[in-house]
């Protein structure tokens, strides 16, 4: 699948990530008030993230972004992979602030549904990170329910939205708040 390399909105970019972004995404993905929602807190060396860039990248089944802002200050990563027959989870999902967070998820949206015609996406959220549970319910997601991961030990809040959903939602609201700033 071809998977331009970046969207840009009016305060926010998601730019494909490149192995000279791992020293950024590991110093924000380290860091223990962030990790704390990721499905593993296990601290990342620079190397195995190296690695990680490079092996996501040869699978070509997705595309990890680093979310910039308009000073290209990395502000967080967000990701579509497991791109299969048209469906794909969103995750990798991290934003130090929220006006690049919402306007993020917006972008990712839009790519993954005008962009890229994906038909539908999930996400599976740690059942304890409920601003980002709630904030993928504001953009038109539906919850689907909670798994339990044996391998993590957590739980999962199970979100998904289809092409048909994102094109009948009014992202009036969201925009005109992104228009604010």
């Amino acid at each position: 699948m071809n998977f331009p390399p970046e969207i840009r909105g009016k305060h926010t970019a998601l730019i494909k990530v490149q192995e000279s972004d791992a020293a950024d995404i590991i110093n924000l993905r380290n860091r223990p008030e962030i990790n704390r929602f990721l499905s593993s807190q296990k601290e990342i060396a620079l190397d195995e993230q190296i690695a990680w860039i490079r092996q996501n990248t040869t699978k070509n089944d997705g595309i990890y972004f680093k979310i910039v802002n308009n000073n290209n200050e990395l502000k967080g990563t967000v990701s579509l992979y497991d791109v299969d027959n048209y469906k794909a989870e969103f995750g990798r999902y991290i934003c130090t602030n929220s006006l690049n967070a919402i306007e993020a998820e917006y972008l990712i949206l839009k790519y993954a549904f005008e962009v890229v015609k994906l038909g539908r996406i999930s996400c599976h959220v740690v059942e304890e990170n409920t601003k980002v549970c709630a904030m993928h319910l504001r953009f038109g997601f539906t919850t689907l329910g909670t798994e339990f991961s044996k391998t993590l030990g957590r739980n999962f809040v199970v979100q998904e939205m289809d092409r048909n959903s994102f094109l009948k939602t009014d992202f009036t609201t969201i925009l005109s708040l992104i228009n604010k700033f």
